[in-house]
């Protein structure tokens, strides 16, 4: 779509405010043909390094750059380079292509994520839209915790996301024509009998395709409408290792329900205000190959172009430059806050931290009876290294951002200790149970509520009956309750979510409900539900 044949614009350096960063060359294709208009060259800073296509994208003023090799620490010199040349840049966008985290055979074609579908990084589940897999540790569970937290993408992308995604529900989008636009001959789809996964215990046999592999060894998949590539919200997992193992892509949609691997986003998101965007070229398993490069990086540019349409130029230099961003102290960011916006956070700390003192007396008292188990005594001793760490995060407590790490940390601890006392007492933990978020629970489709209870609770099952989880109140009649796992120990448990209208299983009465039905012997889970009384 750029004009290469006319004389290029030549414009300054102040007047580019979006970044837009590739890896591959087959990424950086796609970048520069679906401009608007290219422009002419400017020289570099001193000691930039990077190389430069200038161009316009709707409204603003875009510098594409590739980086010269994968890699988290290559993303961060790069844009620190890019930042030193282009003093305005507002935000970036890392265009490319990335491995898919496909769904269970439950998920419906179009929530599935398929070969050359894109994924968005998008805040969820506490997270900014990126996980650092390589930074973290795996539980005895099999569930990863990251050690690290990410920022989210800028407001204004995030909003611009929702934006087009009203559009593309209502087919007026223009991602479809965008993927014509950039189409080339190498870019073209491959057709949707190429997109083959295969089970996550059978490994590639030899070459760079699969065609000696064996197609009785491919799961199948129920068909889409359409070939269109589908946008997928949610987060991407980003480290410096290559993902080829279908295990570990596993366990991490398992533990974060993570839609993508990536390689560079990890070493950005703190110090660089952008998003990812990524189409998805393979499965992350031993099957990877390139045959879906270029036409999974046009998707994902076809997309970048599509979001930066929706986007106002006047927003964007509305916005702090990056730079700004980065070296702001976060006091002044936080400040901006008002008091209405810090109250749920703060109603939130005091409920885990009430808990947290009622655990302490709890577990206290078990150590000091004489008929203590080692393992009580060892939870003791582990709850006196947990208070000390709360007691440090009293440093931290600075303004918003201060307070949600405090709030991430106290929640870890909380989850830990109510484990802890599940495996220690061997009984369902419904008089311990921690409150959710309200703030993040939607109650509106339920009409008039007389009464809600949100909560969590760890159930350990040792047999000899059903487990039961009883409510802090007494619901009159008996309430609609919606029940999700929060986390599991057994592949054989699959999430779902139950609505109970009337009396019976697994809601016995108004008190609670059973849910040892759904547990194995031996197994354990973490439940989250939320309870509502219809007057």
């Amino acid at each position: 779509m750029a004009r290469t044949e006319e004389k290029k614009r030549q414009l300054t350096h102040k007047d580019y405010t979006v970044a837009w960063v590739v890896v591959l060359e087959v990424e950086l294709t796609p970048a520069i043909k679906l401009l608007d208009d290219e422009h002419e060259r400017l020289p570099r800073s001193d000691k930039d390094d990077n190389n430069y296509i200038l161009g316009q994208s709707g409204q603003h003023n875009v510098a594409i750059t590739c980086m010269p090799y994968c890699g988290t620490n290559a993303a961060a010199h790069t844009v620190t380079n890019m930042l030193r040349t282009f003093p305005n840049i507002r935000f970036g966008l890392l265009v490319g292509i990335g491995g898919g985290v496909p769904r269970s055979s439950e998920t419906s074609p179009e929530e599935d994520i398929r070969l050359g579908d894109v994924v968005v990084s998008t805040p969820k589940y506490g997270h900014g839209g990126v996980i650092q897999y390589d930074m973290g540790r795996w539980e005895g569970d099999g569930h990863f915790k990251p050690q690290s937290h990410l920022n989210s993408p800028p407001s204004l992308l995030l909003n611009a996301i929702k934006e087009l995604g009203s559009r593309h529900s209502l087919n007026s989008g223009r991602m479809d024509q965008y993927i014509t636009d950039g189409r080339t001959e190498r870019a073209a789809f491959p057709g949707r009998d190429q997109d083959r996964l295969f089970r996550s215990d059978y490994a590639h046999v030899s070459g760079n395709g699969c065609k000696t592999c064996d197609r009785q060894k491919t799961i199948t998949r129920g068909k889409r409408q359409s070939d269109k590539p589908v946008v997928h919200e949610g987060l991407i997992a980003s480290g410096n290792a290559l993902i080829r193992s279908p295990q570990h892509r596993d366990k991490l949609r398992e533990s974060w329900d993570v839609d993508c691997f990536e390689m560079e986003a990890a070493g950005l998101m703190n110090d660089f205000p952008c998003l990812v965007i990524r189409g998805i070229s393979d499965y992350c398993d031993s099957h990877k190959n390139d045959a879906w490069q270029p036409y999974a990086a046009l998707t994902a540019a076809a997309y970048a172009k599509d979001l930066l349409g929706v986007i106002q130029g006047h927003h964007v230099i509305a916005e702090p430059t990056a730079t700004e961003k980065v070296n702001a102290p976060k006091q002044d960011s936080d400040s901006r806050l008002s008091a209405q916006d810090l109250a749920p956070l703060n109603d939130r700390l005091n409920i885990l931290e009430q808990r947290l003192q009622t655990w302490d007396w709890k577990l206290g008292s078990m150590v000091d009876r004489r008929d203590s188990s080692g393992q009580v005594r060892e939870l003791g001793h582990r709850l006196e290294t947990l208070n000390a760490r709360l007691d440090g995060l009293e440093t931290m407590i600075s303004g918003a951002n201060s307070m949600q790490s405090r709030a991430n940390q106290l929640n870890e601890r909380v989850l830990e200790l109510e484990t802890a006392m599940a495996k220690a007492t061997g009984r369902s933990l419904g008089e311990t149970m921690s409150s959710l978020d309200y703030n993040r629970l939607d109650v509106s489709e339920y009409g008039t509520v007389g009464r809600i209870e949100a909560g969590r609770a760890v159930v350990v099952r040792k047999g000899g009956g059903p487990t039961r989880i009883l409510f802090k109140q007494r619901f009159d009649r008996v309430p609609h309750v919606q029940i999700t796992p929060e986390r599991l120990s057994t592949k054989n448990f699959k999430n779902f979510w139950l609505y109970l209208y009337n009396p019976g299983w697994p809601c016995v009465d108004q008190e609670g409900f059973e849910v040892g039905s759904f547990i194995a012997e031996g197994h354990q889970i973490i439940f989250r539900w939320l309870a509502v009384e219809i007057v």
